[in-house]
């Protein structure tokens, strides 16, 4: 059984806190990637994400419902605009000299579009914990082993 510090929950959620925010500000060629891509909808999910997955660490790690103070924190870590800022600078790295105008292209096209729909539409599926529940229901239901 692992045990963990009783700050070690707060210790972790400092250091994300504390690692500084990056300027939301992108070159042109970036905000073209960004926008054809549909990143602030999924930044959305990951967010929605991160404060479910917080809020069920938060009752494991505190023994029950999590404070306020947790939920605060949580918030704090999956806000909207740093993880936009944090993705931004790892584009912007990523992306840095290359040609951005194919990547476009296929987003923007209408295969690209579909294909860009049709993840974002199963990720989202996939994180409705309604939809967890029942795929774990299956998976233990299952007679059949994997």
């Amino acid at each position: 059984m692992i045990r963990f510090a009783p700050h070690a929950p707060g210790l972790a959620l400092a250091i994300a806190l504390a690692t500084p925010v990056l300027s939301q500000e992108a070159p042109a060629d970036v905000e073209a990637v960004i926008a054809a891509m549909g990143l602030e909808q999924i930044i959305e999910v990951m967010r929605l994400e991160g404060i479910d997955y917080g809020e069920d660490i938060g009752a494991d790690l505190l023994a029950g419902s999590p404070t306020a103070e947790w939920a605060a924190q949580v918030d704090r870590i999956y806000d909207t605009d740093r993880m936009m800022a944090r993705m931004i600078a790892g584009l912007e790295a990523e992306l840095d000299g290359v040609d951005t105008a194919p990547i476009v292209a296929f987003f923007t096209s209408e295969t690209g579009a579909k294909v860009g729909q049709l993840v974002f539409a199963a990720w989202r599926l996939a994180s409705s914990t309604a939809t967890s529940r029942s795929a774990l229901r299956a998976a233990v239901s299952c007679s059949t082993p994997f």
